[in-house]
């Protein structure tokens, strides 16, 4: 447990350095590259979570719970983040392993790891930008084959970039589903990064559970 999640951890770390310097590219090309907006392509059928085909590059979808993934919220119990004013659902079973003002990890050896990490960012930062600049990052891991979902998600009013990596080679390790949103709160931006993993070999089958803690999350106003 420890293991998987420290290295969720540094894969934020390192997700977010790769974002920040897409930033700053896509800060310097705007004057020349607003009017041009690579197309996304079109997902392949990917096995979980079980969600709607892919959205256009530049179109934002609401989550849309299949029968299952309501069934797995209906049932399962909310757990508040109060430092943050954000929530999801989460199965029975999950429990507490570190809550801090700007670190959220619950989980179930059994099943996965809900690992949320914030971090705050000038009210002025570019978050339009930076989310086009995490959804290209992502598409050219999806070219390179290293992630089979991609599109904007927008849950509960936050906009945000889904995805899911695609198997790893050794199916022992981590395989991880995410979102990376941006909002106002408390007069600050907030990068919010979301991983929720597992190991490879257990991921397809838990794969609705995940999709339903993702699309039961709710923000203060």
């Amino acid at each position: 447990m420890k293991s998987l999640l420290t290295f969720g951890i540094f894969f934020f770390a390192i997700s977010f350095c790769g974002i920040t310097d897409k930033i700053k590219e896509s800060v310097e090309d705007s004057s020349t590259t607003a009017d041009s907006t690579e197309k996304a392509e079109n997902s392949d059928k990917t096995d979980s979570p079980k969600t709607d085909a892919n959205g256009k590059d530049g179109e934002f979808e609401k989550p849309k719970p299949s029968a299952k993934q309501q069934e797995i919220i209906d049932n399962g119990k909310r757990v508040v983040w109060e430092d943050q004013g954000m929530g999801w659902v989460l199965p029975n079973g999950w429990s507490k392993v570190t809550v801090s003002k700007k670190m959220f990890n619950y989980g179930s050896p059994s099943t996965g790891f809900l690992i949320v990490s914030i971090s705050s960012l000038p009210e002025s930062f570019p978050v339009d930008i930076s989310l086009k600049a995490a959804y290209d990052g992502q598409m050219q891991r999806k070219k390179d084959g290293e992630v089979d979902l991609l599109r904007y998600m927008e849950i509960d009013d936050v906009k945000g970039v889904e995805f899911m990596e695609a198997m790893p080679e050794d199916k022992s390790d981590p395989r991880r589903y995410q979102w990376i949103g941006y909002r106002l709160y408390n007069n600050q931006t907030q990068l919010i990064n979301i991983i929720i993993s597992t190991d490879g070999s257990k991921f397809n089958d838990k794969s609705d559970t995940f999709g339903a803690i993702l699309y039961s999350m709710k923000f203060d106003n």
